[in-house]
């Protein structure tokens, strides 16, 4: 049967990885003569994130990498001899884990934000608050908030909790 020189492996790559990038190359031999030493390789693993060359054993990243969709990918990799009649075989695995970058832009859990206020509110009053979320990890995931035009001279919001305050 065919033989693996390595049957685990683990590797990081960030979730914008170019689609053609080689993850591994995976190499087993068979000291069988002829066909029967003749090795090919197999994804068993459905995906179609990765494909594998069946002559060469590389394994590439064949689409783009989403870690907000995907994190780790377990991918199984069969050695198969040539023997015609009843081939042999070996299984490698490999674990790829997919890095966060910062793809996502924030999203507000509403459209539009309805409030009513007393005009006698003293300063600081919390008149409503905003929400907004982001998948993306550590800072690339946390979110600030602000208020661009128009209300500013009558409002301010907590960059940090979206509480929108009564400012004169």
């Amino acid at each position: 049967a065919p033989v693996f020189m390595k049957s685990a492996f683990s590797f990081f790559f960030p979730e914008n990885t170019r689609n053609g990038t080689p993850v591994v190359t995976l190499n087993a031999t068979d000291e069988d003569s002829g066909v029967y030493g003749q090795v090919t390789y197999r994804l068993e693993t459905e995906t179609e994130d990765f494909t594998l060359d069946p002559d060469t054993g590389v394994l590439v990243v064949s689409r783009e990498l989403d870690r907000e969709s995907t994190e780790f990918y377990d991918l199984t990799i069969r050695a198969v001899d040539g023997d015609p009649n009843k081939p042999l075989s070996a299984f490698a695995n490999v674990r790829v884990r997919i890095l966060d970058v910062n793809d996502v832009a924030p999203i507000f859990t509403s459209q539009h934000y309805f409030v009513k206020a007393r005009e006698d509110l003293p300063v600081g009053s919390v008149v409503g608050f905003v929400d907004a979320s982001d998948p993306d990890l550590y800072q690339g995931g946390q979110i600030q908030f602000s208020i661009d035009h128009g209300a500013e001279d009558k409002f301010y919001i907590d960059k940090l909790s979206g509480a929108v305050k009564v400012k004169n």
